[in-house]
């Protein structure tokens, strides 16, 4: 991934505000946490599944590349690097930030 994609997903180019987050959980939209799994057990978006920022490239395969995909964390740094990470391996991924903004979104349970 080039320093400018990285660049792009961390700062902004891909955020998305929750009235947009929540048009694409109605569409079948993956909710991917990519919090640190104690972070994930402590509390979760439900139906989010968790992959870490870190473990992302080696889990690629096991996402639908057919579905967006909406990141979070806790502060938008992390998911927005998911975001580039995503991005250049051709998902349709954007950064919905912190996951306190996500809260009151009802995400369906994933169909895959």
């Amino acid at each position: 991934m080039s320093f400018f994609e990285q660049i792009k997903g961390i700062f902004g180019v891909y955020n998305i505000d929750t009235n947009r987050a929540a048009s694409l959980a109605r569409a079948g939209a993956i909710l991917l946490d990519v919090r640190s799994p104690q972070e994930f057990d402590s509390g979760s978006i439900q139906n989010a599944r968790n992959i870490p920022v870190g473990g992302l490239k080696a889990q690629l395969n096991t996402l639908a590349k057919d579905l967006p995909i909406v990141a979070y964390c806790h502060s938008g740094a992390r998911s927005g690097m998911a975001v580039a990470t995503l991005r250049s391996a051709g998902f349709e991924a954007y950064n919905a930030g912190a996951m306190a903004r996500l809260s009151e979104i009802k995400w369906p349970k994933p169909s895959r």
